[in-house]
């Protein structure tokens, strides 16, 4: 049997063949909401799309180490696949802003809301949904890639398993060193590595300092595929110092 129209709208053919018996109002609903959710997966797309929506506002933040100013008056919003930039030269307050922003530093002044479907988060609620990318995240060189991912994760509370874990490595192209142990690992290994952990948990929220940092060409590119990638998902917030990286941004702010 044909889908059912009307002279303005159509419900796609595998929206009908879900739900035959369901009436037209209801599958022209339905249709309405997925209708820029094209191919295979449709409804796992649109209903854990609708599930949750994720936003990240920072109101009036400042940040003072004893009488010495780091930034102050910074306001923005980011909401699903929203993306931020901050900038500026070294010291001028980068990684506090991202430590603020994911709860490992208080701020000075102002607050940091973060919203799912309207509802403010708190605790391991908001910390789950966020991964991070630090240069001083520590990995353990007497252990294996594995083994570090492993620890790494359940500290974070996660029970994941050895193919979980294995996925991630292989996605940031360290495939077949996952026995390898991380004192073995050049500078920009160990940096891929550091993305893997990021991506641990699929977070709605992906936060990186200086994500490029002693990456090859290679890995330049493996980390524009990743921004990329997650940006269709959730938000990304990257501080930087390399112009080519705000091209992700959609929103800039910098620190003098």
């Amino acid at each position: 049997m044909e889908p059912p129209r009307s002279p303005f709208l159509f419900v796609p053919p595998d929206v009908y063949a879900s739900y035959p018996d369901r009436p037209f109002s209801f599958l022209l609903t339905l249709s309405g909401a997925c209708h820029i959710l094209t191919g295979s997966g449709w409804r796992e797309k649109l209903f854990s799309s609708a599930m949750m929506m994720i936003s990240l506002e920072a109101r009036s933040l400042g940040k003072w180490f004893g009488r010495r100013k780091v930034f102050d008056g910074i306001n923005f919003v980011l909401r699903d696949r929203g993306s931020l930039a901050v900038t500026g030269r070294n010291g001028s307050g980068k990684t506090t802003l991202l430590r603020i922003l994911c709860g490992l530093l208080g701020p000075s002044r102002g607050e940091v809301l973060i919203r799912r479907d309207g509802r403010k988060l708190e605790g391991d609620e908001r910390r789950n949904l966020m991964g991070l990318v630090m240069p001083d995240l520590n990995l353990y060189g007497e252990l294996t890639a594995m083994e570090n991912l492993f620890f790494l994760s359940r500290i974070r509370g996660w029970n994941l398993s050895r193919g979980a874990l294995g996925e991630k490595i292989v996605q940031v192209g360290l495939r077949n060193r996952e026995r390898d142990l991380v004192s073995s690992f050049s500078s920009g290994m160990k940096q891929r590595l550091k993305l893997a952990f990021a991506l641990l948990g699929n977070p709605k929220i992906l936060i990186l300092d200086e994500p490029t940092v002693n990456l090859d060409e290679e890995g330049l590119s493996l980390v524009e595929r990743l921004i990329d990638s997650h940006k269709k998902r959730g938000m990304v917030i990257i501080a930087t110092n390399e112009k080519s990286d705000t091209r992700h941004a959609e929103q800039t702010i910098h620190l003098a």
